[in-house]
């Protein structure tokens, strides 16, 4: 596992599944935290390899021998390593594995912040690491063994920095998307407080406008046993039915796993 093309592979592997990872829509919850789970463990086993050449690098740093390529590796490497962190920290709090099996991590935020800290951290950690493999690209070229004139380096090393940067802005726009869709549904939750029945589906209204019916056709039968219509109407707002459309989420109204419904007034 040490040699330079053991780790080359145990990094393309890593490639491999974070780029699955960004597939969520296809693949649904249990498979994207099994495929996450994996990835989490060779991120492991790349730092545990990499704590040698840290160490070196620390050391060079300290007394100034560091090159400018070692310093921009370094600092990528720190890059790498915050946008990693809040990733593992927020697929804890929202694996849904974790909380099947009674164990609820849903700290300091709610689901929702925990979501965008989620989706921020991907997309950040997928751009860096486009531009850590094009920094590498002459390790991948000797250990494929792929030919090319020494004499051309510099050109080849400007076409994969072009490349990695059209990458780098690709990922960056798609993020920005994602991170916007997010914002959509806290709009939603600010026009669903004046209106609530603007954050449900037809189904779920129509469902609601059938329980507040009266029982009786009579105004004044109705009019003359309030403590009726009263328990009538409780008993309608606990059994509410319907899918919450607040967030792609799309949660049933009766087990919302955020506080969208209760702030837009649905719940």
């Amino acid at each position: 596992m040490h040699t330079l093309k053991n780790r080359l592979r145990l990094d393309i592997f890593m490639t491999a599944l974070l780029a699955f990872e960004m597939f969520f829509e296809f693949t649904g919850d249990t498979l994207h935290e099994i495929v996450g789970f994996a990835f989490f463990v060779t991120i492991a086993v790349h730092l545990a390899l990499s704590a040698r050449w840290a160490r070196s690098m620390s050391r060079s740093i300290s007394a100034g021998r560091a090159s400018k390529r070692g310093i921009a590796h370094a600092i990528f490497a720190i890059l790498l390593l915050f946008a990693f962190v809040p990733l593992v920290v927020s697929s804890i709090a929202l694996s849904h594995i974790l909380s099947g099996m009674g164990l609820s991590f849903e700290l300091w935020f709610s689901y929702m912040t925990w979501s965008m800290i989620h989706s921020f951290s991907a997309y950040a950690l997928c751009a860096l690491t486009v531009v850590h493999l094009a920094m590498h690209w002459k390790s991948f070229a000797k250990a494929c063994h792929v030919p090319y004139d020494p004499s051309r380096r510099a050109a080849i090393s400007t076409c994969v920095g072009v490349t990695a940067g059209l990458a780098t802005v690709a990922i960056g726009i798609a993020g920005a998307n994602a991170m916007r869709a997010f914002a959509l549904p806290a709009a939603d939750a600010d026009e669903g407080t004046e209106n609530p029945s603007a954050g449900l589906d037809a189904s779920t209204i129509n469902d609601k406008a059938l329980k507040s019916e009266p029982e009786s056709s009579s105004g004044s039968t109705q009019s003359e046993q309030p403590s009726a219509s009263s328990s009538g109407s409780s008993s309608s707002e606990s059994t509410v039915t319907g899918t919450c459309n607040l967030c792609k989420k799309r949660c049933p109204l009766s087990a919302p796993r955020c506080d969208k419904p209760y702030e837009a007034g649905l719940i």
